[in-house]
């Protein structure tokens, strides 16, 4: 059974839950690499491609963010960095990502098998 009024609400949950462990997603941001030689990590977050990945590159090259708004401050075409994380999250937690960054990816014969 679906829960409309959680899955409207799960954007907002998460976007307090990466601000309230702020530390650890910006440093995703400061540290992320590639997945191949042709992709890199930050290119398959929601909203950025090849332009904002190199704006985030070449800030955080200069120094690392310190937090959100030292980043949204110095990369101002950049979409807000806590809600491409929730969307991120979102889209792995539905099993429609191909790359799994923040949600271990968890099947139905694995569940099958713990329970």
């Amino acid at each position: 059974m679906a829960y409309p009024i959680a899955k409207s609400e799960l954007p907002f949950v998460l976007e307090k839950a990466i601000k309230d462990d702020e530390a650890n997603f910006i440093e995703f941001y400061n540290t992320a690499g590639t997945i191949s030689t042709r992709q890199h990590k930050l290119e398959v977050m929601p909203r950025i491609g090849k332009r904002h990945r190199d704006d985030i590159l070449r800030e955080r090259e200069a120094a690392p963010f310190k937090d959100f708004a030292d980043m949204q401050q110095r990369l101002k075409s950049v979409p807000d960095p806590v809600r491409i994380i929730a969307d991120k999250i979102v889209e792995e937690l539905q099993g429609a990502s191909k790359y799994y960054l923040f949600v271990p990816l968890i099947r139905d014969r694995d569940l099958q098998e713990r329970y």
